[in-house]
């Protein structure tokens, strides 16, 4: 299902983005950044794995009509939420946008 491919290629740019995140020095300019940063990693994690676990619930053909668009709402806030939490890093002190603009290119 190309759809789930797509899911999983998002989650692990999410792995690779957490990965260069932490392993850079960041110089943040309040105290509280550091810890924004930790969360918006969290919720990046979080949302890309509940991508692929929606699209696979949905894509079974016994599930309701109205499961599958509860899961396509779930999908599509979780999707916001990737674009929202990569522009919370790069508020944050995150400044190689690369990744991020990968990111949203492929969400």
């Amino acid at each position: 299902m190309p759809l789930f491919i797509k899911a999983m290629e998002i989650q692990k740019l999410v792995e690779h983005i957490e990965k260069a995140v932490k392993n850079t020095q960041i110089k943040y300019k309040l105290e509280y950044q550091a810890g924004m940063i930790e969360g918006n990693l969290q919720f990046l994690i979080k949302n890309s794995l509940i991508i692929p676990a929606k699209i696979a619930n949905a894509a079974h053909e016994d599930v309701l009509y109205d499961i599958k668009m509860e899961n396509a709402a779930i999908i599509r806030i979780a999707a916001k939420e990737l674009i929202t939490d990569a522009k919370g890093l790069q508020i944050n002190g995150y400044k190689d946008i690369e990744y991020l603009d990968l990111l949203r290119a492929e969400v």
